[in-house]
């Protein structure tokens, strides 16, 4: 199942279920302001991977032996949404103007009220509204995974996406406030923030939806989790290599922010005292936007090739736990092409 069709197919129905929920949604409010709010998360819910309910739909047909994901829709669907939710609450932490292309949430409110209010004011309500755009989309989320049978075991896992992609987010909010940090909590905040979120847990609820027992399915865990790690550290590359209509957002938003990543690790341990200095002018500096200096520097010091070299050493972790696993082969050589896809994307 290739992803591009799969995103083409799931659209239409996802976007079909989604302007109902947006539809019902707006009936509840005469509000302008809160009306174009919910009006524009189908504009924010445009343009994205899919990644997630892809693992979930390949799963599921592998497991279940079926050539079509149409039978676990409402769960994909709920998947998706748990993801948009997420990002729109990521949005506001960051502090971002953009996502996919388009306004974010509290830039969309914040046009609409700043004319009638302070900018203190504008942007209390305008994150706050956010806040309750997200929250509004996890409502439909888990409206739309009941809509489904699930298992207990797969209510299970979904308990567990939504609990370890929050704790992840809570330790890389926390980490600007560490000079150095270290390669286990960079790990651990990476697994629960995206990989168990993005890969393991999605696949292990496609093949719980599909019927199979936990022993089953074992091998996932390191399969999803070196896949996550992998795509991870290549966004980690990209939000500084690639350039902002690539990513459609402003590149450097780790390092403005301050977020820890291999890169910031690598730069702690390795660098120079000179080069520290150098990297202590931009982490955390919201007038760091020189992308070229920047990728100069991190090639000179040497973290690119440093990440270059995990994301390797992850692809052939995902590549023997797959050969080693009991899956059949037609079903090995599909998830190859996942790794395969991720390991080659741009963007």
């Amino acid at each position: 199942m290739n992803i591009r069709t799969f995103k083409e197919e799931f659209d239409a129905v996802f976007f079909t279920q989604l302007r109902q929920y947006i539809a019902e949604a707006r009936a509840y409010t005469q509000t302008p302001e809160s009306t174009r709010a919910i009006d524009h998360i189908e504009a924010l819910a445009s343009n994205g991977k899919r990644i997630r309910p892809y693992n979930t739909a390949l799963a599921y047909c592998i497991y279940s032996h079926k050539d079509s994901w149409q039978d676990i829709v409402p769960v994909l669907v709920g998947i998706e949404l748990i993801h948009l939710f997420a990002l729109v609450h990521d949005d506001v932490m960051d502090k971002a103007e953009h996502r996919h292309g388009v306004l974010t949430a509290q830039e969309v409110v914040k046009q609409d009220i700043a004319p009638k209010t302070t900018q203190l004011l504008a942007e209390h309500i305008s994150n706050s509204e956010a806040i309750l755009i997200g929250d509004l989309i996890f409502s439909w989320a888990y409206r739309s995974l009941s809509a489904y049978p699930l298992s207990p075991l797969a209510w299970n896992t979904v308990h567990k996406l939504t609990e370890e992609v929050t704790v992840g987010q809570m330790i890389d909010i926390l980490s600007p406030l560490e000079k150095q940090i270290s390669f286990d909590i960079v790990v651990q905040k990476t697994l629960l923030k995206t990989a168990r979120y993005s890969f393991t847990r999605p696949l292990y609820i496609g093949a719980y939806c599909a019927g199979v027992d936990q022993k089953s399915v074992e091998w996932i865990e390191a399969f999803g989790d070196a896949l996550g790690l992998l795509f991870q550290t290549q966004d980690d590359i990209l939000d500084i290599t690639a350039d902002a209509q690539t990513l459609k957002k402003d590149p450097l938003g780790d390092i403005r922010n301050g977020v820890h990543t291999l890169l910031s690790l690598y730069v702690s341990e390795h660098a120079s005292l000179e080069q520290k200095a150098q990297w202590q002018k931009w982490f955390g500096a919201s007038e760091c936007t020189d992308q070229q200096a920047v990728v100069a520097f991190l090639t000179e010091v040497g973290a690119l090739a440093y990440a270059e070299k995990y994301i390797a050493d992850q692809k052939e972790i995902a590549e023997k736990t797959l050969t080693n696993s009991d899956i059949p082969e037609n079903a090995k050589a599909e998830f190859l092409q996942v790794v395969s896809m991720l390991t080659a994307r741009t963007h």
